[in-house]
């Protein structure tokens, strides 16, 4: 059911390398070109360098990522804590006008056997991340970035333990959002946290790569060495938050769509319009609730709304749950791009991309960096832990667990 959490001693920034604003970074599938080229010029020890190469990712960039995490470990840039512990890591930001503050930890997690149910992955993989994050773990011998999950504690019986009244290392993301971290080193309180992990629902919310990634290091390492159940890679670096926790948010993944030739609006509309409800308004059509898109063209802007006896069932494989049927992201990419428009998974990386906000994704197709945005209603935690509970996996980039947990805070090697 649940899982094993345990302390551990951290690698981290000391505190002669820097402002550890400066050398913080989001994880390695949160960074754009343009933000990857601005973290490598913004510090010298900047994290985003051992985790992306500046000039995209050549196999020989692999050794370099692996010298560099080794020389700044040598010069003292970082070090290794004395002695295992976990880390309260509390993060402060604003979304929509709101002031908010989720509660979690970092801990080192016991990989789960392949064909265990004791951590529900939520969303599908693919294998280039999963090859680039293995060749980077392979070449470095540490997990660099944790994997963010959720967890059950209805009692909210955990929560008390996750405040710190005196917080050792502080940093300030991109958006200005404060992330601070504590070492929490009481054994009554390491306890009750890995008792009610035991007993817990587990689910990755963010990180699927890279949980995929330390599973098949594991495995690999497993193969070479044999069953060693202490060695250091049957574990991996987590970031823990409750599903309870008031200041827990998912944000919606907006699509945008590039057809590579001129659209033929009308035509577009009508396709639309064999599934839904389409209603043009003069504003961004932001979805006002479960079961509605909007759709974003140079030429207007649309409201869709699935029509009354349509089921999304019908276009899906016989076996679906209804938690799966029922998610806005398979309206979009069942409904709307497959049914209607004719785009099938097969082209998503030819014609699909994604973006957080919807005034930006806006604003790509009104400047013609793209051809249409589809806006989508955040997912919400309820419908997360449905789907994973039916053994299913949402389509790409279905959920945004925001803020994001920084690269940088601590590390975890393997040596």
């Amino acid at each position: 059911m649940g899982v094993v959490i345990e302390p551990f001693a951290a690698v981290r920034f000391a505190p002669a390398a820097g402002d550890l604003s400066q050398l913080v970074c989001p994880p390695f599938d949160n960074i754009s070109g343009e933000q990857k080229l601005e973290l490598w010029a913004r510090h010298p020890h900047n994290a985003v360098r051992l985790i992306l190469s500046a000039e995209g990712d050549p196999d020989f960039w692999y050794p370099h990522a692996a010298r560099r995490w080794r020389d700044w470990q040598d010069q003292g840039i970082l070090t290794t804590d004395a002695s295992p512990a976990i880390h309260l890591y509390e993060t402060e930001y604003s979304v929509d006008g709101r002031t908010l503050v989720r509660r979690g930890f970092i801990a080192r997690l016991r990989l789960p056997e392949s064909d265990s149910d004791q951590v529900k992955p939520h969303e599908r993989t693919f294998e280039g991340p999963k090859a680039d994050r293995l060749n980077l773990y392979r070449a470095t011998n540490a997990i660099l970035s944790p994997v963010f999950f959720i967890y059950r504690d209805p009692q909210k019986a955990t929560l008390p333990l996750l405040s710190s009244e005196h917080w050792e290392m502080e940093a300030r993301d991109g958006f200005g959002f404060r992330h601070r971290l504590a070492r929490l080193t009481d054994p009554a309180a390491i306890a009750a946290l890995a008792a009610a992990l035991a007993r817990s629902e587990v689910m990755v919310a963010d990180g699927h790569h890279r949980f995929a990634t330390a599973l098949n290091l594991r495995d690999e390492l497993r193969a070479r060495y044999g069953h060693q159940p202490h060695a250091p890679w049957n574990y991996t670096l987590v970031y823990l938050a409750p599903v309870e926790d008031p200041g827990l948010t998912i944000l919606p993944t907006h699509r945008l769509l590039s057809f590579g030739a001129p659209l033929d609006v009308p035509y577009l509309l009508s396709q639309m319009e064999k599934l839904f409800e389409v209603s043009s308004v003069d504003h961004l059509p932001l979805p006002r609730g479960k079961g509605e898109l909007g759709v974003v063209l140079r030429e207007g802007q649309y409201r869709l709304r699935l029509r009354s006896g349509v089921r999304m069932l019908d276009f899906l494989p016989i076996n679906t749950s209804q938690a799966y049927e029922h998610l806005d992201v398979v309206l979009a990419h069942t409904g709307l791009l497959q049914e209607c428009l004719g785009i099938g998974p097969e082209q998503y990386g030819e014609k699909l991309r994604f973006v957080r906000g919807a005034g930006e994704a806006a604003a790509r197709v009104l400047s013609g960096k793209c051809d249409l945005a589809v806006l989508l209603p955040p997912t919400s935690v309820d419908e997360v832990l449905a789907v994973a509970a039916a053994g299913e996996k949402m389509p790409q980039k279905s959920t945004d667990f925001f803020p994001k947990v920084l690269t940088g805070m601590v590390f975890y090697s393997h040596a």
